[in-house]
């Protein structure tokens, strides 16, 4: 049994919308290169094929992992920009995973807004980190 008191961090980003929690399970064999889970385990680890690798056959992810400016895995995926679309269908864009789990927590704050009574006007927030985590 599941709690409903949890959003469930996995994300996929289509070329028209964004889905969160379940709309992201269900979108995860439609979009399963754009389908994002489990980013904080990816915070800060180096690049390099044996890591890619082991994601690949551990997690069976199968997102375009790259490496990016600071020797860190990102992801590659195709551009959500309209313009850079409009100009090359093919446009890609690279996502550190800061940015990918940016969008969680940006969805998170729209959730609070929405039931918050008065101004729906979410100024600060508490994110826990279990000990466990390294």
């Amino acid at each position: 049994m599941t709690t409903q008191r949890k959003t469930d961090s996995q994300w996929t980003l289509t070329k028209d919308v964004r889905l969160f929690g379940k709309d992201s399970f269900v979108g995860n064999s439609r979009y399963p290169k754009t389908t994002f889970a489990d980013a904080a385990s990816l915070m800060a680890v180096s690049y390099s094929d044996d890591t890619v690798e082991k994601l690949a056959l551990d997690k069976f992810v199968l997102n375009d992992f790259v490496e990016d400016e600071r020797g860190l895995i990102a992801v590659q995926t195709f551009s959500i920009d309209k313009k850079a679309l409009k100009d090359d269908e093919d446009a890609t864009t690279e996502y550190f995973n800061e940015e990918l789990i940016a969008m969680i927590l940006a969805y998170g704050k729209s959730l609070s807004e929405r039931q918050a009574s008065g101004n729906g006007l979410v100024k600060d927030a508490v994110i826990t980190v279990p000990s466990y985590y390294n």
